[in-house]
Formats: C-alpha cells, sequence, structure tokens
C-alpha cells in the first residue's frame, strides 16, 4: 500500500517557501512599528541667523617699558583722598620699572550702553542714566568679563575667560578675544595721554574730563575728551576696572604683570564724574573693591592683544 508525499518525511520545497517569506514579512513589519514608536520625532527647526558683527572702536598700542606706580612717601607722592562709598584707595603703588611685550588694541570708548544691547541684546539692569552713548555703570567686575567673553563669541573670537567654577574666574593665556586690561596695560596708555601737570589745568580738565565741575552729576556721552591717540575718557566719566586682583607693588622690575592671586578685590583706575579732586584722575592712582561690586561711579573699557585672530585684525 502506497502512501502520499516524500517516502523520507521531509516538507515539499514548494510548501516551504511560502512560509519563509510570510514569516520574515511579519518580523519586517514588526520591526518597523517598534522603531516608528520608539523613536524621537524630529522637529523642524526654524533657521537661525547669524549673530551680528559688533563694531568696538580700537587704537593700536604698541608695547614698551614704562615706570609705574609713585615715588615712596616723602618724595612728593600723592596721598589718596577719601574714596567713594565701597571702594579703598589704595597707598601701596612703589615705583618701579614695567615691560609689556605685545601690542595691543586699546578701546577708544568706555563700553557705551548701546554697546552692551549690541552684545547682550537688553541694556544693563540696573541702570541709574538712561542715556544711550553713555557709558555703562552698574556694572560689577564679574558682568565686565562676561561681556568680554560674550563679545569675542558675537565676533567669532577665542574667549579670554574661563568661568565654568563658580567662585573663580580664570583667564586663557595668550588670549586674542576681548578682554580687560591689566593695570599695567591701562596705565600705559594713561601715561601717554595725560600728564599729571594737565590736571592742574582747569581749561584742560574741561574738555577733557567728566569730572564734577563739569558734568552735572551724571554721565555724558563720549564726545569729550579724545586724547592723543583718539582715546577718551581716560579722565572722568567713570572709573573702570581693570583685570588686576589688587596688591601692592614690588620694587623689582615686572614683565607683563596681571596682578596677584592672593586678593578678593580687583582694581579700578581712572576717574568720574562724581570727582571733586581732580589729582585722583593722574594715571598712577589706584582704587580696588570686591568684584560683585556695582557702583553708579564704575565702568569698564576693552582690548584685545594685536595678532590676525583679533579684534583689530592684524590692522598696524
Amino acid at each position: 500500500m502506497s502512501v502520499a508525499g516524500n517516502s523520507d518525511g521531509k516538507v515539499p520545497s514548494g510548501l516551504f517557501r511560502p512560509i519563509l517569506i510570510t514569516v520574515l514579512l511579519t518580523l519586517a513589519i514588526s520591526l518597523f512599528v517598534i522603531l516608528r514608536l520608539t523613536s524621537p520625532r524630529r522637529i523642524k527647526r526654524p533657521a537661525t541667523k547669524a549673530l551680528a558683527h559688533w563694531d568696538y572702536a580700537v587704537s593700536l598700542v604698541h608695547h614698551g617699558t614704562l615706570q609705574m606706580g609713585r615715588e615712596s612717601p616723602g618724595m612728593g607722592r600723592m596721598s589718596p583722598p577719601k574714596a567713594p562709598a565701597g571702594f579703598r584707595a589704595l597707598r601701596d603703588d612703589s615705583l618701579h620699572e614695567v615691560e609689556l611685550t605685545t601690542d595691543f588694541y586699546f578701546g577708544r570708548f568706555e563700553v557705551s550702553q548701546r554697546d552692551w544691547k549690541a552684545v547682550m541684546g537688553e541694556r544693563p539692569d540696573p541702570l541709574r542714566v538712561k542715556c544711550i552713548d553713555c557709558p555703562v555703570e552698574e556694572a560689577s567686575w564679574l558682568d565686565a568679563v562676561a561681556l568680554a567673553n560674550a563679545a569675542s563669541q558675537k565676533n567669532g573670537l577665542q574667549l579670554c575667560y574661563d568661568m565654568t567654577q563658580v567662585t573663580t574666574v580664570r583667564r586663557v593665556p595668550e588670549c586674542h578675544g576681548y578682554r580687560l586690561p591689566t593695570e599695567a596695560e591701562w596705565e600705559f596708555v594713561a601715561q601717554r595721554e595725560i600728564r599729571e601737570s594737565d590736571l592742574n589745568n582747569k581749561e584742560w580738565v574741561a574738555e577733557n574730563a567728566v569730572v564734577a565741575s563739569n558734568s552735572g552729576g551724571s554721565t555724558r556721552p563720549r564726545v569729550r575728551g579724545a586724547l592723543l591717540d583718539g582715546i577718551f575718557d581716560l579722565a572722568g566719566n567713570v572709573n573702570e576696572w581693570v583685570w588686576d586682583a589688587y596688591g601692592a607693588y614690588s620694587t623689582a622690575k615686572a614683565t607683563d604683570p596681571m596682578g596677584t592671586a592672593q586678593s578678593g578685590r580687583r582694581v579700578i583706575r581712572g576717574c568720574g564724574y562724581e570727582t571733586q579732586d581732580v589729582t585722583t584722575c593722574a594715571p598712577t592712582f589706584r582704587r580696588a573693591a570686591p568684584p560683585e561690586t556695582k557702583s553708579q561711579y564704575v565702568g569698564f573699557r576693552l582690548l584685545c592683544t594685536a595678532s590676525p585672530q583679533s579684534c583689530g585684525g592684524g590692522r598696524s
């Protein structure tokens, strides 16, 4: 008696093929459904416009040497008068030689409210004087370094400050972006632009410095006091933060000094619209305050080290 089918018990090949196709198709559909349900959906994002370039006027300053500080007591050194509230007038300013080894582009103007808005998107807060072309005031040292980084980012430059630590701001070595002047860089420029004898000349002060005698008790737009290199307001308008932490000067020669690391205060240079004793507008005069201090008398200006990668683009 014969039995239909293969005598060896195997499934006929004609029946196996459609079963295999059905199984593979089912697996493929299941996998597609699983991936569709579990993968994140793509969101169509609107196109973003590139940030506009921030145009900050600078003057090229060539490196050199200076006698920084003042002569020792008993040799004609000025004794600092009482400092404004929140400031500390400094007496530790022994005369010493400083060498600056790098050219830099120095801001012609103190950072204005217009500058701040162009970089940060809005005017600073708080704001005592609402005058778009007046210097920023009520800005702390921490505000100043944050704006410098934002300006560098806006213009595609290297960021000069590492602000990743909550309690510490570290300056990036050999940075070519925007930064605060060092105390030595600020005084180097100020000594070129201002002679202390000028401060005894009322006509010179009236023409070149926004101080108590002509300010009307407020900051002014940057229209007065273009000095030799087209630099404004090294004397008057607002006092200016610099990078350095405060420390007493050594009498030894220093090269590219950046202040001490052992201080809770940052140096302030220049003088402001509140200044009654214009001798405090001298290039050598120093004040200091904690970095979080905000004062209606204090603003800042920026600079960058001269190089093809910096804010000056290698201009000579």
